[in-house]
């Protein structure tokens, strides 16, 4: 179920864990990049965990410049306001590409489907048609089970310097 309240888009999901939880997309600000550079996953998933905010503004990261943030990226949050999810939205001449992050203590709850999904249902609107695209690490079952579900269907599997990825796409 979802209702659209002053432009924002408010979607109300049922988790599995039985909770109720709204989540509301807006534009990525500044202190909402910023808190997710501090984000910080543990074990194999550390690969996720950005570099200090300076370091990414000194190596022109796009989520520290205002424009390039603006155009590609959307923050999820809760009723309370917390940031729980974010986007990266890439348009390509052939597709689009989407990146998706969870809050490190939220990873496994369901909210990664619902950001998908509002990420899709955002792209169909503005791109049509175009393929929908993303890319994950092979031993990140998690992350594959969560993308099946919304569905994305693998293509292909090819090497990224050290990285096995999966390259899925939205049926």
């Amino acid at each position: 179920m979802f209702y659209i309240l002053d432009g924002v888009i408010i979607i109300i999901i049922h988790l599995w864990l039985g909770d109720i939880i709204m989540i509301k997309r807006e534009q990525m600000s500044k202190d909402l990049a910023k808190e997710i550079a501090s984000w910080k996953y543990e074990d194999e998933c550390s690969i996720y965990n950005l570099p200090s905010w300076e370091q990414m503004k000194n190596n022109n990261y796009a989520l520290c410049d205002d424009a390039l943030r603006k155009e590609l990226y959307n923050a999820y949050l809760n009723s309370n306001d917390e940031l729980i999810g974010f986007t990266r939205i890439d348009n390509f001449p052939t597709d689009i590409v989407v990146g998706i992050g969870v809050k490190p203590n939220k990873c496994g709850k369901g909210i990664g489907e619902e950001i998908l999904n509002m990420a899709i249902d955002m792209c169909k609107i503005k791109y049509g048609d175009k393929p929908i695209k993303l890319q994950v690490a092979t031993w990140n079952q998690r992350a594959i089970n969560c993308y099946r579900n919304v569905g994305f269907t693998s293509i292909k599997t090819y090497m990224d310097e050290d990285l096995e990825l999966i390259e899925m796409e939205y049926i």
